[in-house]
């Protein structure tokens, strides 16, 4: 297996073979409480990308988009194509990503969307929407709620992270 370089700005960006490996291995037995990795092992390449690119301009964090973020990046590493342009050095959701032959890059040339007066992608002013998601045990939001009501670290947290 070669490390996987990105082209262009991005070619000083590395991502080892072993960290492929690593990553590889996690992708095909790991698991974790929101079933982020289950999931991911049935997607397609196309369906990871349309994922990935629902959370980019999303500024929430809670400890499940933290798992999200593992799991999808381990997703993408074991794909073997070459995701450099996005993953090394960490995940980056500032762009959208979108496959060119043998390799996921993000495109900055498509405007992402802000989604800063949003949680989990839903609009704040909806107020149904988010009642549909509290009530429902399995959505991102009723998990992360239920950390804050249980003790567990969650953080939560509206507006720009950077």
């Amino acid at each position: 297996m070669t490390s996987q370089t990105g082209s262009g700005d991005d070619s000083a960006r590395r991502i080892s073979p072993e960290e492929v490996e690593a990553a590889t291995q996690r992708f095909r037995t790991a698991s974790d409480k929101y079933g982020f990795y289950e999931r991911f092992r049935t997607s397609s390449v196309e369906q990871l990308i349309e994922r990935f690119n629902q959370d980019v301009g999303v500024t929430a964090w809670v400890s499940a988009r933290a798992e999200f973020l593992f799991a999808i990046r381990d997703a993408f590493l074991a794909t073997g194509l070459d995701c450099s342009s996005f993953l090394a050095g960490g995940v980056s959701t500032r762009d959208l990503i979108e496959r060119r032959g043998d390799a996921i890059v993000q495109n900055r040339d498509i405007e992402p969307p802000n989604r800063s007066d949003t949680i989990m992608n839903v609009p704040l002013g909806d107020r149904d929407a988010l009642e549909r998601m509290l009530n429902d045990p399995t959505s991102e939001l009723s998990k992360a709620v239920e950390q804050v009501r249980t003790g567990e670290s969650c953080g939560f947290m509206i507006g720009n992270a950077e």
